[in-house]
């Protein structure tokens, strides 16, 4: 099941706000319990986990949890994009209401950027898209598909150090400007593969989007 929210494309000068909100939103994978940083292992541990249990890849037994995958993600193409998150969970009656407990926790999470953030998870952001560049560049192949991206988008090749200055430039109330513009109160589009029986009705997915409270 995929979620996501229109945005403008690479071209655009918030391109590296809606970079830095993908890292907000992260990945939390079942097997690895990895990035407990992230707003969407703190949706899946905090319904599904104890707290106290090392890298959260254990679950409590009377709560069985749905979640393979959730990740957020941000495709830009040159003039749109898509800012939302996708999931891949275990089918069947039995994880049915627990799937649309974690949609609605990981809409909640995907909100709550439209209104606040802390600051350690702000800076982490900013952190982790730098090293994430500088592994994508890692070989010649990576390199030539880098290049040959950013002629598509831009015309040019951006400097990797105007790159990390444009994301150090970025304020945390800018940041949350920019959410707020684009997932507060926006009609968001909807996908799944396989049987859409407990998928939340599209009206319920729209009033999530005005669902954070303070």
């Amino acid at each position: 099941m995929a979620v996501g929210f229109w945005t403008p494309g690479a071209k655009s000068q918030d391109a590296v706000k809606f970079r830095l909100l993908e890292q907000l939103l992260g990945t939390y994978t079942r097997d690895k319990g990895e990035a407990a940083y992230s707003c969407f292992t703190r949706a899946v541990v905090g319904e599904f986990y104890s707290p106290y249990v090392g890298a959260f890849t254990y679950a409590h037994d009377v709560i069985p949890n749905p979640i393979h995958t959730l990740k957020g993600f941000w495709t830009p193409y040159a003039d749109v994009g898509l800012l939302g998150f996708y999931t891949i969970a275990d089918a069947g009656e039995r994880y049915a209401r627990n799937l649309e407990i974690v949609m609605h926790f990981a809409m909640r999470e995907f909100v709550r950027l439209a209104h606040m953030m802390s600051d350690e998870e702000f800076e982490r952001a900013k952190n982790q898209l730098k090293v994430q560049t500088l592994l994508q560049l890692d070989g010649s192949v990576n390199i030539a598909d880098d290049i040959g991206r950013q002629v598509l988008w831009h015309g040019k090749r951006q400097d990797l150090g105007d790159f990390m200055t444009a994301i150090d430039a970025v304020t945390k109330d800018e940041l949350i400007a920019c959410a707020y513009e684009h997932i507060y109160d926006k009609d968001p589009v909807v996908a799944s593969i396989g049987s859409d029986r407990n998928v939340p009705e599209w009206t319920d997915w729209k009033a999530l989007t005005m669902s954070f409270k303070y």
